[in-house]
């Protein structure tokens, strides 16, 4: 809370410590943990995760209500999509999903 109201800075150990990043990493690996991050995110579902962010944003803006009635038609546009039809077959298939986005 404090970060927040204040705008204190904090360090990488402790922003490892309170949950705030999830690892920390020598300078020179940072470009190729961070690309192949960014690389394992392509893989996956972009209309879920496209959905998440404007949820996340959303939240910050609206009301409780407004902000359910929004994630509730996000739920409905991700579960009737062939990414989560897929997403569903690849994990009864014990598979890795194959997403493309629609």
């Amino acid at each position: 809370f404090d970060m927040f109201v204040t705008g204190r800075p904090v360090d990488a150990k402790e922003a490892f410590q309170i949950g705030l990043i999830k690892e920390i990493t020598a300078k020179e690996d940072l470009l190729p943990k961070t690309m192949a991050f960014a690389k394992k995110l392509t893989k996956g579902p972009a209309l879920a995760y496209r959905n998440m962010k404007k949820l996340m944003f959303e939240s910050m803006y609206k009301d409780f209500e407004t902000f359910m009635a929004a994630e509730k038609i996000y739920l409905g546009q991700c579960s009737s999509s062939e990414d989560f039809k897929e997403g569903i077959t690849a994990f009864l298939e014990k598979r890795p999903a194959d997403f493309k986005g629609k």
